[in-house]
């Protein structure tokens, strides 16, 4: 079949028209080039800071401040075995004499009570000796009952004089190493190591001197 010039020009102009249209419309199945932007996503982080403990009822002594009668109180008496101790150290201090807390923790798991002055005397030697005179108790007053439920502390302020404040051959000066303490109305010790003060052999040489029990 015979095909003019004419003719043959003509077909090949419409494949260049076909052609450009073809690349302006994108031809064919590939999508990639064209795809949406992602959209952006915001995500919220709440941060929970945990409560502070109350200062008003707990310190480094350890357990929490008691709950203080003038009445009986509620619970049995507590005794020694009811009991942890241990010292706090005071600000409190006069010339040639130390002040320090006798902490007491209920850790028995029931409520008891402290009523009046404990019993306080140095011990050494490593074996539980007593060095020297008990302690004196203060003229503070006794009235008051101490109600410890479990983890519940109460008080008692030992009031240290210098065995230096003595002749040496008066005091007979002896390192401690803690305190031996009977709460009140008890037979049964607690043993509260301190040994950053010296005592006197000499029970003629009184160092001690301590307060009722308060919260």
């Amino acid at each position: 079949m015979f095909t003019s010039p004419l003719r043959l020009r003509l077909i090949a102009v419409s494949g260049v028209l076909a052609g450009g249209a073809c690349l302006m419309t994108a031809c064919g199945s590939d999508t990639s080039s064209s795809s949406a932007a992602p959209t952006p996503v915001t995500e919220t982080v709440t941060s929970t800071r945990p409560a502070a403990p109350d200062p008003s009822t707990e310190d480094s002594s350890g357990g929490t401040t008691a709950t203080i009668t003038t009445t009986g109180g509620d619970g049995e008496r507590c005794s020694a075995r009811d009991l942890t101790g241990r010292v706090r150290e005071t600000p409190n201090n006069a010339a040639g004499t130390t002040s320090v807390e006798l902490v007491f923790i209920n850790t028995s798991g029931r409520t008891c009570t402290l009523h009046g002055f404990p019993g306080v005397s140095f011990v050494g030697d490593g074996n539980g000796t007593q060095i020297g005179a008990p302690a004196r108790r203060t003229s503070g007053d006794n009235d008051q009952t101490i109600t410890l439920r479990a983890n519940e502390r109460g008080t008692s302020t030992v009031q240290i004089a210098q065995a230096r404040n003595y002749p040496d051959a008066t005091c007979r000066p002896h390192q401690v190493d803690g305190f031996r303490v009977y709460p009140p109305n008890d037979t049964a010790s607690l043993f509260i190591r301190y040994s950053s003060a010296t005592g006197c052999e000499s029970s003629d040489v009184s160092l001690l001197k301590v307060t009722a029990l308060n919260g």
